[in-house]
């Protein structure tokens, strides 16, 4: 088995208690990490999020994204990488194409206040989306999310306190995630990914740039939602 369970749990074994990543709010080890995976991989579940679905992400970098992200490789969900420099019609776009289930966005982030963003998409071109799931507060004076008529807005801090997943591991060639092409001369097209070719791609980065040297630590200054930047987290997790 070669996907993105067993590469969590076995830097969790190895490392344990050591950092795994370092955020404004402070460190987090290895074996919290695993706990956070585990609980908002019980949460998505219990949304009906499972195998081959989509989940849409519009979020800055952060410790939620890579929780919400190695949840829904738990349960075999495809992650879907919408860029938060993206507007009403780029997001529309990737997300209707794609057949998300599930949008994770933040209310407001750096000076961009998304749902109004999201209030102005096409609502018709977004029915699939079952869950709008928001990370951290909703801007003062501002109630529902949008007029998304078949979404229900679920609070992320809700799914981190769900009950552990632990059914067993999903195939590890199973879909990861889904990255779009530049789209330079038409509409950008999908890149779908396994998840034990992007574990073997950051292995493969690790290895490349000394990942695994004594006390190594990676700043994460490119945007998960790329290509590069997820390239580079997949190097430190492995």
């Amino acid at each position: 088995m070669s996907g993105f369970e067993l590469l969590l749990e076995r830097a969790a074994a190895r490392r344990g208690d050591s950092p795994a990543i370092h955020t404004d709010a402070g460190s987090v080890s290895w074996n919290e990490l695993l706990r956070q995976v585990e609980c908002v991989a019980g949460g998505l579940a219990s949304l009906g999020v499972s195998l081959g679905d989509r989940v849409a992400f519009w979020l800055p970098n952060g410790l939620p994204y890579l929780v919400t992200h190695l949840a829904c490789a738990r349960l075999g969900a495809v992650t879907v990488a919408v860029n938060t420099r993206f507007r009403e019609r780029e997001l529309v776009d990737i997300v209707s194409r794609s057949g998300a289930v599930a949008l994770v966005l933040a209310p407001e982030a750096g000076g961009v206040d998304y749902l109004s963003v999201l209030a102005n998409a096409d609502g018709e071109a977004l029915g699939r989306l079952r869950h709008l799931i928001q990370v951290g507060p909703v801007p003062a004076g501002r109630g529902a999310p949008s007029p998304l008529p078949l979404a229900a807005v679920v609070d992320y801090a809700s799914l981190a306190d769900a009950a552990p997943w632990h059914l067993p591991p999903v195939p590890e060639d199973a879909p990861v995630a889904l990255f779009t092409t530049s789209g330079t001369t038409a509409r950008p097209k999908f890149a779908l990914h396994a998840q034990n070719r992007a574990v073997a791609h950051g292995a493969d980065v690790a290895r490349a740039f000394l990942y695994g040297e004594p006390a190594t630590v990676v700043f994460h200054a490119l945007p998960f939602c790329g290509v590069f930047g997820y390239s580079q987290l997949l190097g430190c997790l492995a």
